[in-house]
């Protein structure tokens, strides 16, 4: 379906892939599988600062918690029009 739509999508879990359902992993289900390991503060604070986030400070980061960051310019964020606007 993922081809006729021209979508892709990706999942994130946050435990061992062996823990998943087989139906999920079976072939024909997912066309690459990665992991990826923590990110050291330096490398996750370019990626914040790419993306104008905010990050908690700590060590390492997930990439769920780099994009879970909060927003630099929240202002701008609650400037911003949604929907029909004159």
């Amino acid at each position: 379906m993922s081809e006729v739509l021209r979508i892709q999508v990706l999942a994130t879990i946050n435990c061992p892939v062996q823990k998943l359902d087989p139906a999920i992993t079976r072939p024909g289900r997912l066309v690459a599988l990665r992991n990826f390991s923590r990110i050291p503060r330096p490398q996750a604070q370019a990626i914040a600062t790419a993306k104008g986030i905010k990050l908690p400070k700590q060590e390492d980061y997930s990439i769920a918690e780099i994009y879970a960051g909060l927003p630099v310019n929240t202002e701008e964020l609650h400037s911003r029009k949604m929907g029909f606007v004159c």
